[in-house]
């Protein structure tokens, strides 16, 4: 998206970017702003996640997997759903400031949501999961727009996209993020080739972990739960709505219903929004299993310049924000017979395929490192073509590798946001998350967005399940987490 076709002719237009820039005070304000933010973000998740990594693999203690599996609840909601939640608990009129009124703290309503030897062998994926947040705070769309904050560059692209006039505007901001993320993207790649550490021996060699004691055990998981208390909060405000009778200038909800769950299984946004999201991902996730598997096979079993560019390219998508994706695709197959605002489902499959296929390839990297090589060569010793041994030994190993690995792909593009949001224009052509989008921006629609994303909730506790039960923990921890984007 560096360049585009202005009178039929290619323009470059980073350097309308960097004219708009210097020219214009308002979005030299408007990249402060996302630039300030996404970096406090960045700063704060790693100050939790760190001492959480060290915890979780250094030690050993009661309810561990329990409290591991909640705290990737947060990926179950779409974040501008949570936005729902977080406004009843700590809005204008929410329950944190009903309750100082009530107890005589405050006398009016309170709105507190606008206005040494480790850290080195972790520092590559470090890196490389603060460039991941940092990106994804950088073109976070949904949230800003139900906040109903514009001073942010995702929000004016979004708002430019639907701005005849303005359209080059967002050409140029478009621009500046995928400049910003090329060069990110290629210094923590070129960071991690530097500081990668020998782990001298096979990577299932990891230190033994210490059992806490009573009194630490107790502390740690005080501390886990507070952490889990706030991190939840969306999802308890989003259960309680979606339940709610009643719930306006009150603590706690007047009456319960199960109504929103009747109407958002019997909408028709939303059962048309759902199908079309359930089949765009499964076949999204099936095709990201025999591409992220082939890449990963042939980067890890056959290692050359050509097959380590290939996964570096398949890899690239982690640093290069949805809204950049999404917009490139509405601009570059404008007026052709792939022109979203006709029919979006062609372009959105090619999106969430995209977008996901970095998961499978680091998920099956990960099981080929761990996957005997022995065994392999035992079978091509004997005359065993490759397809015998990738049907026979290869695949059979990484099964587990190649389920969570389809289940995590699946999930991520049910509540893919930026694409949905910008791609769909046509209410019969909305994902479900461009239709809870849609729901909660309507008079009686919150609540019905709310019991959607419920029932979104139980679906990922399933998945979680699942991805828990399969193999040991030690594999678990491989499916699950990157180990670098380099």
């Amino acid at each position: 998206m560096l360049i585009f076709i202005k009178d039929g002719s290619f323009h470059f237009v980073l350097g309308d970017a960097v004219s708009l820039l210097i020219s214009s005070p308002f979005y030299r304000a408007l990249t402060y702003h996302s630039l300030v933010l996404a970096s406090v973000v960045t700063l704060l998740s790693v100050t939790i996640a760190l001492p959480l990594s060290c915890l979780f693999g250094r030690y050993t203690f009661p309810y561990q997997t329990l409290l591991l599996n909640l705290m990737l609840l947060p990926l179950a909601l779409p974040p501008f759903v949570g936005v729902l939640g977080i406004r009843k608990f700590l809005g204008r009129g929410g329950v944190f400031s009903l309750s100082l009124m009530e107890l005589g703290i405050t006398s009016s309503p309170l709105e507190l949501l606008y206005g040494r030897i480790v850290i080195p062998l972790l520092l590559p994926s470090l890196v490389s999961g603060c460039l991941l947040v940092f990106m994804g705070s950088l073109a976070d769309l949904g949230t800003p727009l139900l906040f109903n904050y514009r001073s942010l560059l995702s929000v004016q692209i979004f708002e430019l996209l639907t701005d005849a006039f303005e359209i080059e505007k967002g050409y140029a901001l478009v621009a500046l993020l995928s400049f910003s993320s090329i060069v990110l993207f290629g210094a923590v790649s070129w960071f991690e080739r530097r500081h990668r550490f020998d782990r001298g021996g096979t990577t299932a060699s990891v230190w033994q972990r210490v059992p806490l004691s009573n009194t630490a055990s107790f502390v740690a998981i005080s501390l886990v739960g507070v952490l889990l208390l706030v991190s939840l909060l969306p999802h308890v405000g989003v259960v309680l709505l979606a339940f709610a009778d009643r719930w306006i200038l009150s603590v706690f909800p007047v009456g319960f219903t199960f109504a929103h769950f009747r109407e958002a299984l019997l909408h028709p946004l939303t059962i048309r929004s759902t199908a079309l999201s359930a089949a765009l991902a499964f076949g999204s996730a099936l095709t990201n299993t025999a591409l992220g598997f082939s890449i990963a096979w042939l980067y890890d079993r056959s290692p050359s310049r050509s097959n380590g560019l290939l996964r570096l390219l398949a890899l690239a998508p982690l640093a290069v924000p949805g809204i950049v994706v999404a917009f490139s695709y509405l601009s570059t197959f404008s007026g052709t017979f792939l022109d979203p605002t006709s029919n979006p489902i062609p372009l959105l499959f090619l999106a969430y395929t995209v977008r996901k296929l970095p998961f499978m390839v680091l998920t099956c990297g990960a099981g080929l490192r761990y996957a005997s090589k022995e065994l392999e060569e035992a079978a091509r010793v004997t005359g065993a073509s490759t397809l015998r041994i990738l049907l026979t030994i290869t695949i059979p190993l990484l099964w587990r590798q190649l389920l969570g690995g389809f289940i995590l792909c699946f999930l991520f593009s049910m509540l893919e946001v930026s694409d949905s949001l910008i791609l769909a224009r046509e209410e019969r052509y909305y994902p479900v998350t461009k239709a809870l989008y849609a729901l909660s921006a309507r008079p009686d629609g919150p609540l019905v967005a709310c019991a959607v994303a419920s029932l979104l909730i139980v679906m990922l506790l399933g998945i979680l399940s699942i991805l828990f039960l399969i193999g040991g923990r030690e594999k678990k921890e491989n499916l699950i987490v990157p180990q670098g984007v380099g």
